[in-house]
């Protein structure tokens, strides 16, 4: 028995969400308002365990002679078998519970389900490193740390998040740096959702660098990025991944705010891009971020050669947390 929502939209159609905590993306069945047969979409064929507990108590669903089913913006139908079961649509009646069924079957994974989908190419550890602005694609001036941590941990993985890195040099086709920043926060979020997807058992670190850490900093902490145009202030990272994801590391990180019980170095004041005086991140305890006083970037300083000192400064730190941080 799950709940479903139906949500009316502008373009006549509704959206059907299988109810859960903060997790109704990750399932969405849509389904037409006229008399026609229900489709079923599962976005991304993904979904994750959390978001699909079964209800305890079994509400029930009243309406109004006359009133369609999607008469309101928050009219719910509650699935009572996922089997031989009647679904009304206007004024239609339509059976779908066995196409429920193997819909829901493949995406409804239990967290036993997920563990049989952990294949053998999936590795026991993956990092995901986010370059520098203008570095050309790849892990940028993080590199040699992202390479001593797979090296430090048999069997680990590493990739790098594919966005522009760009700041609007004619060399990057002009593409702003907010425009990177939003590219580089989605592409975040969705290189480790997907990946975590694929090996749901894999421990997962993420570590970006300047640009790179203000992106990794975005998808992992949430609250949106006002600065740059990043107007999605929840956590874009999913239920699922977020247990994964046991480590993050933040190198000159333009969101810097000096004063967080994550936050590393001599800086005492704030990046040019600082989250909000109030916000801390909810998964501080993941969290390592690098800042000195000489940075412009993440601090108020003048020497940009600060800037890129981080992984010799700090490296062998760096290096010790992460392995803590994986046992």
């Amino acid at each position: 028995m799950f709940l479903l929502r139906l949500h009316k939209h502008p373009d006549g159609l509704c959206k059907c969400f299988v109810d859960s905590v903060r997790c109704l993306a990750d399932l969405t069945i849509k389904a037409s308002c006229s008399p026609q047969l229900l489709t079923l979409l599962v976005r991304d064929q993904v979904a994750y365990p959390p978001c699909f507990t079964p209800l305890r108590k079994r509400p029930r669903w009243k309406r109004s002679p006359g009133r369609s089913l999607c008469g309101s913006a928050q009219d719910t139908v509650f699935v009572l078998s996922l089997l031989q079961k009647r679904v009304r649509v206007g004024v239609a009646q339509m059976r779908f519970g066995i196409a429920i069924t193997l819909l829901l079957g493949q995406a409804l994974a239990t967290p036993h389900s997920l563990r049989e989908r952990q294949g053998s190419n999936c590795p026991p550890i993956h990092i995901f490193g986010a370059r520098e602005t203008t570095a050309p694609p790849g892990f940028g001036a993080a590199a040699g740390i992202v390479d001593d941590i797979t090296k430090a941990n048999q069997g680990a993985t590493n990739e790098a998040i594919d966005y522009p890195a760009c700041g609007g040099a004619t060399d990057c086709l002009g593409v702003s740096y907010a425009d990177s920043v939003k590219n580089g926060t989605d592409s975040v979020a969705k290189t480790v959702n997907d990946f975590n997807a694929k090996c749901p058992k894999t421990k997962l670190v993420m570590l970006g660098f300047s640009q790179g850490a203000q992106i990794m900093d975005n998808a992992f902490c949430g609250g949106g990025d006002s600065i740059e145009g990043v107007k999605d202030i929840n956590v874009l990272i999913s239920q699922q991944a977020l247990g994964m994801v046991k480590v993050a590391i933040f190198l000159g990180d333009p969101r810097y705010v000096a004063g967080f019980p994550y936050e590393v170095g001599t800086c005492k004041t704030k990046g040019f891009a600082p989250r909000p005086s109030e916000f801390q991140c909810p998964f501080g305890d993941k969290i390592k971020s690098y800042c000195d006083a000489a940075d412009p970037f993440c601090c108020n300083g003048t020497d940009p050669v600060a800037h890129l000192q981080y992984p010799t400064v700090y490296g062998n730190e760096i290096k010790q947390f992460v392995s803590d941080k994986l046992k």
